[in-house]
């Protein structure tokens, strides 16, 4: 079985292991009904493979700090779909999710830093540390 496909696999049970995708680290309070309804129709689209819809639900929770909305666009960025691929922005959105408690991150973001230089790395930490020094409320991915 190849590797992306497992990892694709492993990104669709992870998402799909219910809305514990964007509550697994966030608590109740800390989620609004409506955050959750728009993570939950990213999930959706993300399901029926219209990333476009994924990426316009999640980006926006993601830069709000939602741990389970920057996997999800880690993962877009991570296999290129709906958006180009990116290695760099995915690491940086791994980290910041994995930061927060979404364990499930650390595996792709180090699969993410395999296909990686340097400098590219340095870069994802770059935006990661200033996410991180904004409460993850105010990320720019």
């Amino acid at each position: 079985m190849p590797r992306t496909f497992c990892f694709r696999l492993a990104l669709i049970l992870a998402l799909t292991l219910g809305s514990a995708g964007l509550a697994s680290a966030e608590t109740p309070a800390t989620v609004t009904p409506a955050q959750l309804a728009q993570f939950e129709r990213g999930q959706n689209a993300f399901e029926r493979g219209d990333y476009a819809i994924a990426l316009t639900e999640w980006r926006p929770l993601a830069e709000q700090g939602l741990s389970g909305a920057q996997f999800g666009l880690g993962a877009l960025y991570f296999f290129g779909l709906g958006v180009p691929q990116d290695y760099a922005k995915a690491h940086a959105l791994f980290s910041v999710a994995s930061a927060q408690g979404f364990a499930s991150a650390d595996d792709l973001r180090d699969e993410a830093a395999k296909q990686m230089t340097a400098a590219e790395i340095a870069k994802a930490r770059r935006i990661a540390n200033d996410c991180a020094k904004t409460g993850y409320k105010r990320c720019k991915f």
